[in-house]
């Protein structure tokens, strides 16, 4: 997992819907902030042991990379279209979002 990832998330919904994550911050282990296509900023446990999510899917690169084969792209729930700056003001946001939290958690900067 490497910051501007993406990733697919299924949570159980019927059908199944899958949620593409942007990874935008490590914080420790599993714990990484993300993106949403809502472009929502906040922490999640990218990890078997979440129990919100049913299964986790690595994408194939970034944003506009195609979607893994096993996944059908009509049951995605993705990302419109980003410019580079709006991109990078997402990945700010979220990195600072990540940075208090680090200082919540008492963890060293990354």
């Amino acid at each position: 997992m490497s910051e501007g990832d993406i990733y697919f998330l299924d949570y159980g919904e019927q059908g199944p819907i899958y949620h593409a994550r942007l990874l935008a911050a490590h914080i420790q282990g599993h714990l990484w902030v993300v993106v949403t296509p809502d472009e929502d900023i906040y922490e999640e446990l990218l990890h078997e042991s979440n129990r919100d999510l049913v299964a986790i899917y690595r994408g194939n690169g970034g944003l506009g990379a195609a979607v893994p084969a096993e996944l059908d792209p009509n049951r995605i729930y993705g990302f419109r279209p980003l410019t580079a700056i709006r991109y990078q003001e997402l990945m700010t946001e979220a990195r600072e979002y990540a940075a208090s939290l680090r200082v919540q958690f008492g963890l060293p900067p990354p």
